[in-house]
């Protein structure tokens, strides 16, 4: 038996690895308020930016995700969740599987313009060829002012979770959206 646990301890480290997220082709994607807006099938998030009452991301543009292509890579068994002003969403935490990536969300401006909520997060399952992508557990939340773009502080990293707010700094003093990254893995 123990060496029955020793070959899979070593197969899980030969299987799992680190993920880096390649940077030369990425765009802002935007939408306006009440829109769901949402990466390509082969591009994940690594970014955001979030609006008060106004399009404060861009004209025309209330929410915007950093989508960076991929190679290889896309998502399936998407599943939504709604959140109320300031609400931290982690796919991960509210799907109880750490391998729902945030694929796409709904901003609000004013009111509760993303089908009667603040905000929504569209939370997948993403593949690397025929890996399933997952967090190491290493995660944190990063916050940005109405108009900000925020990012992931890394390469090995992708976007997990999403905070949105009306007109108010709602997710916190001086924040009105954040982005939780996660470090990728694949899946043993």
């Amino acid at each position: 038996m123990k060496a029955f646990a020793c070959v899979l301890f070593l197969t899980t480290l030969v299987w799992a690895q680190n993920i880096e997220v390649p940077t030369d082709s990425c765009m802002w994607r935007g939408a306006k308020y009440g829109q769901m807006n949402a990466c390509e099938p082969n591009e994940i998030v690594v970014g955001s930016c979030g609006s008060g009452r106004r399009d404060d991301c861009d004209s025309g543009q209330w929410h915007q995700l950093l989508c960076c292509k991929m190679p290889e890579y896309t998502y399936e068994n998407c599943l939504e969740y709604k959140g109320e002003h300031g609400q931290d969403i982690s796919c991960s935490q509210q799907a109880h599987d750490d391998s729902m990536l945030l694929q796409g969300a709904c901003g609000s401006g004013l009111q509760h313009d993303c089908g009667g909520t603040t905000h929504i997060a569209k939370c997948c399952h993403g593949h690397l060829a025929d890996a399933k992508l997952k967090s190491t557990g290493t995660c944190y939340w990063i916050y940005g002012y109405h108009g900000e773009k925020i990012q992931c502080n890394r390469r090995d990293e992708a976007a997990f979770g999403r905070c949105g707010s009306g007109y108010k700094d709602d997710c916190g003093t001086e924040k009105w959206h954040g982005l939780q990254c996660c470090q990728l893995t694949t899946a043993a």
